[in-house]
């Protein structure tokens, strides 16, 4: 089906609403200070696209691939992001700066293994199943999600905190918790 990204270019300062994408393939398409409402990415493959200083507000993105696609500044708000594998995604390897917030989001079964995500907000968000391992959550903040059987092996969690975090468990042997 068309959308209106068929055409790789760049989109800057767009506010773009209610867009059906599902199952879409967009490739080589940078989102700068855009802002996504009530739209539908499910199963959509964003491939080598950028999004920096983005705003994603109540939209679904289940199962979406996110291969080679760059994240900077991107805000997540109250949309369904479950069973995205983000290992596929390329995360800053050298910032200050959160790559991304995730607040009040369904993550359950997303794959996060071995990304480094340091200083990477989670409010307020469903988590279930979620795969930390082997994952850089130095500074991250987890506050208030729930993060039933969520698995963190070899995960660096050092200055992370897990401010009134429900049904997690984080074994210390297994993990990397001080610095």
């Amino acid at each position: 089906p068309y959308h209106p990204f068929d055409d790789p270019s760049d989109v800057h300062a767009e506010h773009l609403e209610d867009l059906d994408l599902d199952d879409a393939r967009l490739r080589g398409i940078t989102f700068d200070d855009c802002t996504f409402t009530r739209c539908s990415l499910s199963s959509a493959t964003l491939s080598d696209c950028t999004l920096s200083a983005t705003r994603l507000h109540n939209c679904n993105l289940a199962l979406a691939r996110l291969p080679g696609t760059r994240l900077h500044d991107v805000a997540f708000v109250n949309s369904r992001l479950s069973g995205v594998d983000w290992t596929a995604a390329q995360w800053p390897r050298f910032s200050a700066d959160a790559p991304a917030t995730f607040t009040t989001c369904d993550l359950s079964y997303a794959t996060f293994t071995g990304t480094r995500l340091v200083n990477v907000r989670f409010t307020g968000c469903r988590a279930h199943e979620a795969d930390f391992s082997e994952c850089d959550l130095t500074h991250a903040v987890f506050d208030d999600p729930d993060l039933a059987r969520a698995q963190f092996r070899n995960t660096t969690l050092t200055d992370a905190q897990f401010d009134r975090a429900t049904n997690y468990t984080i074994d210390p042997r297994l993990n990397r918790l001080a610095g």
